[in-house]
């Protein structure tokens, strides 16, 4: 992963901490990283496929230092996020 790609990605999250996710727009996370809308397609095929990416990062990130019980409470949140992101 380049260090375009991570700072998209945490523009991303900094943006779904705010909005859900289908509610915030390629052009939004662009300007939040400070690059184009073409660069973050260049990094991501699509939306959901960003989603995916950002969802994947935080969740290595949790589990790092977390328990059993809380991994699998993540796993389980993680999963409903991504069936819910397949609409975007």
């Amino acid at each position: 992963m380049t260090d375009q790609s991570v700072r998209i990605i945490e523009a991303a999250l900094r943006l779904y901490m705010k909005k859900p996710p289908h509610e915030v727009s390629i052009g939004e996370i662009a300007r939040e990283a400070k690059v184009s809308k073409g660069l973050v397609f260049y990094h991501f095929e699509s939306k959901q496929k960003l989603l995916e990416e950002a969802v994947f990062m935080l969740s290595k990130k949790c589990l790092r230092n977390s328990t059993p019980a809380v991994r699998k409470k993540l796993l389980i949140m993680v999963s409903g996020l991504l069936r819910k992101g397949e609409s975007l």
